[in-house]
């Protein structure tokens, strides 16, 4: 859960599964399974990812 809407004392506590949603820009959910979503599909983020002194890795997200 993002920080800044993690209630106090909850910070190290992971969400359930029923509790995740992602925003995949549709507005019902028969739209999302227009584009082949379904509950269980496989999602990624889609973020440049660089080197540095090519040892690290460093990214937006990580």
């Amino acid at each position: 859960m993002p920080p800044h809407i993690t209630p106090s004392g909850k910070e190290r506590e992971a969400p359930e599964i029923k509790d995740v949603y992602i925003d995949v820009g549709a507005r019902s959910r028969e739209e999302a399974e227009k584009i082949g979503l379904t509950v269980g599909s496989v999602a990624v983020l889609d973020r440049e990812f660089g080197g540095v002194e090519r040892r690290r890795g460093v990214g937006q997200s990580i």
